[in-house]
């Protein structure tokens, strides 16, 4: 032992030492064996009940999201397909046509649907029409007449959800029937009703493979009480004795004696439960754990006893005395006697503490601060540095506050805190001192507001009094900005990714509309020319036809949207175009609502686009609806011609006294507020909750009007509703006409290749070219096309092809046939392709590009055109 060295003894420490470990070693065995003893009961009844609530609200969950609301969700869809239309109003010579594209319909929901055995339509009179399996078209067609499940949906309103009760198959696994009735559009009444047969094996799997405890406490029963599935394990508790009568999807817990039980009942719709689901767990699985852990605790606590006793007597002998003279060393220097140093010898993580106290004893004496180098670092900090007095007064400030604030030093120093900070933050600060990163604001001395990130904290005397508070503020101002610049640009970003999945949408959708239409037209124009004129089957199928080229120029004016194309412009007279909105529009509102119209029919023409003038009439009228929300009032829609005179239009700069067409529109509802009348025309503007609408229906009316130099007042009364009033400029021009008459077709012999992979649209196709007179070879591949044509180059005149089909684009197979002959004329006929346009076809070969779907005369004219240009190019290159 060194000279100086202090010998340590510490028998009569130890034996204290030792007698306090163990006491307070009994006293914590003995409080934690009480506690778990009292409350291990109530805490596994508690996790239990959490456990049984959550598996029970999980498997509604499920139920209600894989099969409640998909089943209805598909259900709705199904009745709403206008396939079904199509099949309630087919003839008997199209009627197969409808049902097999019922079928592929059927298959489709099928094959996304696992659960779904399958799908049926049911007719008026209670027969299969349509159905299919998971194997495909079934065969198996019976009545429902006789049925509850037809006759509840025989009985019920358009859009009622009925199902049956379960059935088990031959697998053992339960199935259920579930309709929607349907009504048939040509006569308003029922026609008829989609019935799916839905298999609850995968919804019995999920619920036998729940675990709680170790085994499955699940049970399933019937909504008249049979057991369906039961729980698995040593120990069950039947759960019917104790379950009650519960709403759907709401969870009902008790605790009888014996055990936990929880229920809850499965409804689809708004009839009878379908199935209640119980789980139970009897008393001896809830606590079969309590005496094992019991038990294990009293080893547990045997073991630690010796293991205390041996520690306790190493820990007072060689930690406990020099850590004593530690203590006593560490008092002197609190009262800054840096000169003591701890004269023990001592080992290991002791000697090492020791070692490091008298490194540190002679560091604080070496070391000497002075308030001015203080003072230094404090002014040479970034960060805004304030010292409050115990009165909040400001004592001192740094040059970075002054610098941030506009202040100079003597403005501040004796002024309350408040004067430059928020006044709430204030009274906490005084209430708490410590406030730790607060986003805030300091007040300047020009008044400006400065966004800061305050933090506080207190600052004691040596004898433990109070001194002061320090403040330090970050300036957030360069942050703010960064980060309302970047939400802008994230905001302009989100909205043009939203324009470019509009044109992307557009383009899919174009593709297999059109060619839906192009069978829906040609089969219409067939049946048109197959008539006898004057017969009324004639006039309804020509109206067939119209309707059909609308809806591919509306197909056509989402593309030009979508790409920024010009519209077509000419002279219509706009009081057709009302009456067909009005009459789309009465099939859509609510039949509460009434609608008055007063439609002049002899007022002049105007300058404008059709589609443009319908999407102006449509907005108006869907904006009015939406406006007498209680689901009554008058729709009011007028059209008639007035002449403006100059002082008619005052404060209308740039409008021409004349002739005017005036359409207003008004309503009976709850009329606009004053306070946003004038930001009505603004873009993405919206009085409507989120997620309800985007605010461009009016700044849309708004830009149409102006680009034909028309003009719109507003006039609005919260007690009798808004009126709209559009006024577009007469022209002096007839109005161009529409076309109706008679079909010009131009016919020929020669032989042609027609390609597409729809089905329909190669029927139609070879149809009209055989009604022509061609001689018509069909492939419905690019493929297969060129291996045709490989075969017989020379036999065909011309190639009618689609462009886009799987496996094979047009344009690929087009590049393949001329290399084999380039003199081979091409038409190039695509319901949409974002590769090929008629402006890009001609470096494809092609020598005419038409969309879908094509008006038969334009397709005639314009194979003998193709044909007729392949002539003169042969006869000049003999010449």
């Amino acid at each position: 032992m060194a000279k100086g060295d202090t010998k340590i003894q510490g028998l009569s420490i130890l034996h204290r030492l030792l007698i306090a470990f163990l006491s307070v070693f009994i006293v914590v065995c003995s409080a934690l064996t009480t506690t778990y003893y009292l409350f291990s009961r109530s805490s596994i009844s508690s996790y239990a009940n959490e456990a049984v609530f959550r598996e029970l609200e999980g498997i509604n969950e499920t139920f209600r999201n894989t099969i409640q609301e998909t089943l209805i969700r598909e259900l709705k869809l199904l009745s709403a397909n206008p396939l079904l239309d199509e099949f309630l109003m087919s003839s008997e010579s199209t009627q197969d046509i409808n049902a097999r594209a019922l079928e592929r319909l059927f298959l489709q929901k099928i094959k996304y649907f696992a659960g779904i055995e399958r799908i049926r339509f049911v007719d008026s009179r209670g027969m299969d029409k349509v159905v299919v399996g998971q194997q495909g078209r079934m065969r198996d067609y019976r009545s429902f007449r006789e049925s509850k499940l037809f006759v509840d949906l025989e009985a019920s309103p358009p859009g009622s959800i009925i199902h049956t009760g379960l059935s088990a198959d031959q697998d053992g696994d339960y199935l259920f029937s579930i309709g929607i009735p349907k009504i048939d559009p040509d006569i308003g009444e029922f026609g008829g009703a989609v019935i799916i047969d839905y298999n609850l094996g995968d919804f019995f799997a999920f619920a036998r493979a729940i675990k709680i405890f170790a085994e499955n406490p699940v049970w399933i029963f019937s909504a008249d009480g049979q057991v369906l599935t039961s729980a698995s394990g040593q120990d069950i508790l039947d759960p019917r004795p104790f379950s009650i009568q519960s709403a759907p999807s709401k969870i009902n817990v008790s605790t009888p004696q014996g055990g936990l039980v929880a229920s809850s009942d499965l409804a689809i719709g708004d009839n009878s439960p379908l199935l209640k689901v119980c789980i139970s767990i009897p008393e001896a699985l809830l606590y079969q754990d309590v005496q094992r852990v019991l038990r294990f605790l009293a080893i547990v606590f045997m073991v630690s006893f010796c293991l205390v006793i041996i520690a306790a007597f190493f820990v007072s002998k060689y930690l406990s005395l020099p850590l004593v003279k530690l203590a006593d060393s560490v008092q002197k220097l609190s009262h800054e006697e840096f000169s003591e140093q701890i004269a023990i010898t001592a080992t290991g993580e002791v000697g090492m503490l020791v070692d490091s106290f008298n490194a540190m004893a002679l560091d604080l004496r070496k070391t000497t601060v002075s308030k001015d180098y203080v003072d230094r670092i404090f002014q040479t900090m970034t960060n805004s540095l304030i010292v409050l007095d115990a009165e909040g007064q400001i004592e001192t400030v740094n040059a970075a506050t002054l610098a941030l604030l506009g202040f100079q030093e003597d403005e501040l120093i004796g002024e309350p805190f408040s004067r430059i900070i928020q006044e709430a933050l204030f009274t906490e600060l005084k209430k708490h001192a410590h406030i730790n990163k607060r986003e805030t604001f300091y007040r300047g001395k020009n008044g400006r507001e400065y966004p800061v990130l305050f933090s506080s904290s207190v600052m004691y005397g040596k004898k433990g009094e109070f001194q002061a508070v320090v403040c330090q503020a970050l300036d957030l101002s360069d942050k703010k900005q960064v980060e309302q610049e970047k939400e802008l640009l994230e905001i302009r970003l989100r909205q043009a990714h939203k324009m470019e999945a509009i044109g992307t949408l557009a383009g899919g959708i174009a593709h297999d509309f059109n060619n839906i239409l192009v069978g829906v037209i040609g089969y219409a124009e067939m049946a048109e020319l197959s008539n006898i004129e004057g017969q009324p089957a004639v006039e309804e199928i020509r109206e067939v036809i119209k309707g059909g080229m609308r809806a591919r120029d509306l197909v056509r004016q989402i593309l030009s949207f979508s790409r920024k194309d010009q519209h077509e412009i000419i002279s219509l007279a706009p009081y057709t175009i009302v009456k067909e909105v009005l009459k789309l529009l009465r099939s859509t509102i609510p039949s509460s609502i009434e609608i008055k119209e007063d439609i002049d029919t002899s007022i002049g023409a105007i300058l404008a686009d059709p589609m443009k003038i319908h999407q102006v009439v449509m907005n108006l009228c869907t904006n009015a609806v939406q406006a007498m929300d209680t689901g009554k009032g008058i729709l009011t829609v007028t059209l008639v011609q007035e002449h403006l005179q100059e002082e008619d239009l005052l404060g209308e700069p740039g409008a021409i006294p004349g002739e005017y067409v005036v359409l207003s529109v008004s309503d009976t509802g709850r009329g606009i507020e004053p306070e946003v009348k004038d930001r009505i025309f603004d873009p993405f503007f919206t009085t409507k909750e989120v997620g309800s609408g985007t605010g461009m229906g009016l700044a849309v009316v708004h830009g149409i009007v102006a680009e034909y130099g028309g003009l719109i007042r507003v006039t609005s009364d919260p007690d009798t509703g808004t009126c709209f009033r559009i006024y577009f400029p007469v022209i002096d021009k007839e109005v161009d006409p529409v076309d109706g008459g008679d079909i010009d077709l131009i016919g020929g012999s020669e032989r042609i290749l027609i390609v597409d992979d729809e089905k329909i649209v190669l029927e139609i196709m070879l149809k009209r070219l055989e009604y022509l007179g061609y001689d018509v070879t069909a492939c419905n591949s690019g493929a297969e096309a060129v291996a045709v044509f490989k075969n017989n180059p020379d036999t065909f005149d011309l190639i009618l092809t689609d462009q886009t089909m799987p496996h094979m684009l047009g344009t690929e197979m087009i590049r393949e046939i001329l290399e084999i002959r380039p003199e081979m004329p091409v038409i190039l006929c695509s319901g949409y392709s974002s590769n090929v346009s008629e402006e890009t076809s001609k470096d494809f070969g092609i020598k005419i590009y038409l969309e879908k779907p094509v008006d038969f005369e334009v397709l005639s004219q314009s194979i003998r055109k193709a044909l007729s240009k392949t002539e003169e190019h042969l006869l000049k290159k003999k010449d």
